[in-house]
């Protein structure tokens, strides 16, 4: 299928070039993921908070650089995270309702290196409570369901992050891996997920479960996408 019937078709990579022709405007591919999100989210419930104002927002601005002539390593992407990267003064609730209510005091690193390479935020996505699971299950923001078999388990702690990327609602995710976090949910959900070398990826900003093994890690399409986003972060 090409970006033309489908332009959540192609590959992070690919969507890139095609934004920097102008073969397709950031705008379109975020309204088509958001409304693709939306669309799956009762089948499949990867999302915990869909940011549709300030996407659509943000993509308007990526839009006006990539018109500008300025191209950065993701102008006009749209990705989406795990709700346990902080964004200072927003929501994150780590999958819990103990914190349904609480607003983060600083912005994660690896969302400020994203912003700064042009991504456009989708929204914060399913997880396992406190990221402390590995089904996809959570009594209270409700289960992840796998998208190939919505009967069977998505993975977890990071079941939004692949489910986002094996449905084409976003085109590349972030995730946590402390004892199989990202490599479970990307395994059950066909999609590459990395699974950092410790200290590798900054873990400022990011909620903590375990001080001696957390690492960050991104969940994309394939590999290419995924050294990509490895790089960036």
């Amino acid at each position: 299928m090409t970006m033309r019937n489908d332009p959540l078709a192609p590959n992070l990579i690919e969507a890139r070039a095609a934004l920097a022709r102008r073969e397709v405007s950031s705008v379109e591919l975020t309204h088509t993921a958001l409304a693709r999100a939306h669309a799956l989210q009762a089948d499949y419930n990867a999302f915990i908070r869909f940011d549709d104002e300030s996407a659509l927002l943000q993509a308007k601005a990526m839009d006006a650089r990539l018109a500008a002539g300025c191209n950065g390593a993701l102008t006009g992407i749209p990705l989406a995270f795990k709700d346990m990267f902080y964004r200072q003064g927003q929501v994150s609730t780590c999958g819990s309702k103990l914190r349904q209510d609480w607003k983060a005091p600083v912005t994660a690193q690896v969302l400020d290196r994203l912003d700064n390479a042009g991504a456009v935020s989708l929204g914060t996505l399913n997880m396992t409570e406190f990221a402390y699971g590995p089904t996809g299950q959570n009594a209270w923001t409700g289960d992840a369901r796998n998208p190939w078999n919505r009967d069977y388990i998505s993975g977890g702690s990071s079941s939004g992050s692949a489910i986002a990327v094996s449905t084409r609602m976003a085109f590349g995710t972030l995730g946590s891996d402390t004892a199989g976090s990202v490599r479970m949910p990307a395994a059950l959900c066909g999609v590459t997920g990395m699974k950092t070398t410790y200290g590798l990826v900054s873990r400022f900003g990011c909620m903590p479960l375990s001080g001696s093994l957390d690492t960050i890690g991104p969940l994309t399409r394939n590999v290419q996408d995924n050294a990509l986003l490895l790089s960036l972060i």
